[in-house]
């Protein structure tokens, strides 16, 4: 998603249970040099955090504006 201050990436999955691989597509668009300003790891599950440099959030309280 395009912002003011750069681009948001999202990736989105289903699991309920975060494996290291559910951060592959975030980990590959940071190292290709784009103006990313936030990357958020969507998933089945319930509880928000940080890990592994992302934004992880349960898809209840995902919001897009």
């Amino acid at each position: 998603m395009e912002t003011g201050a750069g681009l948001n990436a999202y990736e989105i999955k289903s699991g309920q249970t975060i494996g290291s691989d559910f951060f592959k597509g975030l980990n590959y668009l940071k190292k290709l040099e784009v103006p990313i300003t936030e990357t958020t790891l969507i998933y089945g599950g319930d509880e928000s955090r940080q890990q592994s440099g992302h934004k992880v959030t349960g898809w209840r309280d995902a919001r897009f504006i």
